[in-house]
């Protein structure tokens, strides 16, 4: 079984402790980690030990733990390029290992281990017809810790926007979190393979406050095709369908408040 230290005297402990600063000043950058601003040779260490990681007969867990070893001193979108070779290979454990490592990186604080996994993320998993529903269900529940999930959402473009909408729903009530759904609508309107209801992403903005960017409001509501008219028509069907809804106290008996009360 192959073990860190292996891997570091594949490369030479000094060449593994210059590839693992580069990569950390570069994976820290806030486009995703995709820079790859140290050059050759350095840049080229994660594709030259990824054999020795993943390649052997000893069980796929020992090896993600080796890998997570080895990418929290070298982070790099180089080293979580191969992760999708081998996904369809995981079991229902493996996939425990491989996405609690994902949101205790995502949620640590640190951009370097970070913007790498946003960048695959998006581009390995929320892309990928096969793999985005595992992915979306993994990070975006109610546990995921906040910073993770902020995280999530500003890679989340080209995630159905079905599944979206029901995270959006749940955060919401919360004005803390309007800025985090603008991002992720803006994402689904621009990405590639952006997913977005149009008209639904227009009554949507109408819910948020405070208002985000200015500018950036007005390119996505060009983009969607929102006219003042029609988000005036939402805001005036809202304002009377708030009025005609009956108190919920409302021609029923004092009771035991219900256990959803302030929820």
């Amino acid at each position: 079984m192959v073990t860190k230290s292996d891997v570091i005297r594949k490369v030479g402990e000094q060449t593994y402790l210059d590839a693992c600063a580069s990569a950390r000043r570069d994976a820290a950058r806030s486009d995703y980690g995709r820079g790859m601003g140290w050059g050759e040779p350095l840049a080229d260490i994660p594709h030259q030990v990824t054999d020795l990681i993943w390649d052997g007969d000893w069980p796929w867990r020992v090896k993600l733990r080796l890998f997570f070893d080895i990418y929290d001193d070298m982070p790099a979108y180089g080293h979580l390029m191969y992760v999708p070779h081998h996904y369809s290979h995981f079991s229902q454990a493996d996939n425990q290992e491989w996405w609690a490592g994902v949101r205790a990186r995502l949620a640590s604080g640190d951009p370097a281990l970070a913007q790498p996994l946003a960048y695959s993320l998006w581009c390995d998993f929320f892309e990928h017809p096969d793999r985005v529903e595992q992915a979306w269900s993994e990070l975006s529940g109610e546990s995921v810790p906040e910073p993770a999930l902020r995280i999530v959402l500003l890679s989340s473009g080209p995630v159905p926007y079905r599944l979206k909408r029901r995270v959006y729903d749940r955060l919401i009530a919360d004005p803390g979190w309007h800025g985090a759904i603008f991002q992720s609508l803006l994402n689904s309107a621009f990405d590639v393979f952006g997913q977005i209801d149009a008209r639904d992403a227009c009554e949507l903005l109408t819910r948020l406050r405070p208002g985000p960017d200015t500018e950036q409001l007005a390119t996505l509501r060009d983009k969607l095709g929102c006219s003042r008219s029609w988000i005036r028509r939402i805001a005036r069907l809202r304002r009377r369908s708030a009025r005609q809804r009956p108190s919920r106290s409302a021609g029923r008996a004092p009771s035991t408040p219900s256990r959803r009360s302030g929820a």
